[in-house]
């Protein structure tokens, strides 16, 4: 993966609600709205890495069956555009997190008078910097599997370099998708 799109994503999403957490006095139920909304994004992100995940792991048991065929077969087809593009757009997962920024301007407003100006500052920085990742990680989930469909005309002694390479992405995907959970559970937990 390049510079991990993925883990920046996650870690601004976890700034993101420490700052609301300190922002003022956010009545319960607010609160509850909003850890919602961020549960839901996260599990959105989750889904995706799953949906790719369970692509790969096929990819890796037809080649644990010898079935080159299919392997280039399937290969090719992960570069599906229409199924893939629908995913993509699955990953503009920020419409939960503009209804949560207008929500939370409206409580910044509320509260003016107890918020540190340097917490909103960081609190409009850090939702600015999801919504400009939003379509990297959209067109990064895109590339990497465009990379593993021009392996598709492989030759058979290139067939563990393939292999690798699905390996190692199947891989990355895991980390990142630790790292949702242990982001989830956090969000999850405030109460």
């Amino acid at each position: 993966m390049e510079e991990n799109v993925f883990s920046i994503v996650i870690d601004v999403i976890g700034k993101v609600w420490k700052s609301i957490k300190r922002i003022a006095k956010i009545p319960k139920k607010e609160r509850a709205k909003y850890r919602d909304q961020f549960s839901d994004m996260l599990k959105l992100l989750e889904q995706v890495i799953l949906l790719i995940h369970t692509r790969l792991r096929d990819l890796l048991g037809i080649i644990e069956e010898g079935d080159l065929v299919t392997l280039r077969k399937e290969l090719f087809l992960l570069g599906d555009y229409d199924k893939w593009l629908k995913i993509e757009r699955d990953v503009r997962l920020c419409r939960n997190l503009r209804i949560a920024r207008r929500e939370m301007d409206g409580i910044i407003e509320k509260f003016k008078q107890k918020i540190s100006i340097n917490d909103v500052d960081e609190l409009h920085k850090n939702f600015d910097t999801i919504f400009s990742n939003e379509g990297e990680l959209a067109n990064f989930i895109a590339s990497s599997l465009n990379q593993l469909t021009n392996q598709s005309n492989f030759n058979d002694n290139e067939l563990k370099n393939v292999e690798n390479q699905i390996i190692s992405f199947k891989d990355k995907l895991n980390e990142e998708r630790l790292k949702l959970i242990n982001l989830e559970i956090r969000i999850i937990e405030t109460t």
